[in-house]
């Protein structure tokens, strides 16, 4: 029994050995790369991408942060573009949100761990194949959250759109200008659209911030991945450039992205019944054969007995 839980000790420890080892190459590994991307960009006299490798790697404080190092892609890359964007359409914009998001990652990841070693002690070494299941679900679990909060906020501001453009073409028939009108639909949808709101409140600032109308538009369309309100934008930018009346253009857009919601729900409930008839064959099916045939087969074999 000594000999058996020594060697798993040993195991163990090695475990730990190369988990720290694997982080050590990775944070290396990661230093090195933005050094050179660091290099590059001040020899190309590139002070925007040297601005922007700078303001990506401000380290959080703490463990976490460096934590978060490990794990944090190069600025710059395909993971890096992918993991803001989908910050982005998560509504998380704060400065440390993404070290934040990767070290809450290294401590799922460190649980699965010991949760794994805790199993094999305890339950031994046939438990040794959970370990991989896991591991691997700590490691994909939280980008799977993330990408699912992600496309959930994206569904509320979808859903909410409507309701924003009316009251928007609202306050903009009432004689507020847009810039007004937008700062008090985001604060009457606070409450019950709190998604759309903080995007609507982002947009304001940007507005009374300097940047022109359009500019602003096209930064919403990029943060919001809904084809709604890249749709919106875009007719924000031609009816402000062209001149024609924002409220009866609202309007229109808001009847016609009514009926289109509408049609999208008709279509989604004409696909629930061909949905529907494979669950309710494998589940009904059984029992309605269990039901037809059960009295028979229990008169056969009671035949069969005398």
């Amino acid at each position: 029994m000594f000999d058996a839980w020594t060697e798993q000790t040993t195991m163990i420890a090695l475990g730990l050995v190369a988990a720290a080892l694997v982080i050590s190459i990775s944070l290396a590994v990661q230093r090195w790369l933005y050094a050179s991307t660091l290099k590059k960009a001040e020899r190309d006299g590139d002070n925007e991408k040297l601005s922007e490798l700078i303001a990506a790697w401000q380290p959080s404080g703490g463990l976490s942060g460096v934590f978060a190092a490990a794990f944090r892609p190069q600025p710059g890359t395909a993971d890096f573009n992918e993991l803001s964007r989908l910050m982005f359409y998560a509504g998380r914009r704060s400065r440390d949100a993404m070290d934040t998001y990767l070290a809450k990652r290294v401590y799922v990841l460190l649980g699965g761990a010991l949760f794994s070693i805790l199993l094999v002690l305890f339950i031994g070494q046939t438990a040794a194949i959970l370990v991989p299941l896991i591991l691997g679900g700590s490691f994909l679990a939280p980008k799977m959250l993330l990408r699912a909060e992600a496309q959930g906020r994206q569904e509320r501001i979808e859903l909410a759109l409507p309701t924003a453009l009316d009251l928007l073409e609202a306050c903009i028939e009432a004689g507020l200008g847009l810039e007004q009108a937008l700062a008090r639909v985001a604060a009457e949808l606070g409450g019950s659209a709190p998604d759309i709101a903080d995007e609507l409140s982002v947009l304001v600032g940007e507005i009374r911030a300097g940047l022109p109308t359009a500019d602003a538009f096209r930064k919403l369309s990029e943060r919001v991945e809904v084809d709604e309100v890249k749709t919106m934008c875009s007719m924000m930018i031609q009816s402000a450039s062209l001149g024609a009346p924002l409220s009866k253009t609202l309007k229109q857009y808001s009847a016609t992205s009514r009926k289109r919601r509408g049609l999208f729900l008709e279509e989604r409930a004409g696909k629930v019944t061909a949905a529907m008839t494979l669950p309710l064959t494998i589940c009904l099916l059984p029992s309605a054969l269990l039901m037809v045939l059960g009295p028979a087969i229990v008169a056969v074999l009671e035949s069969f007995g005398d």
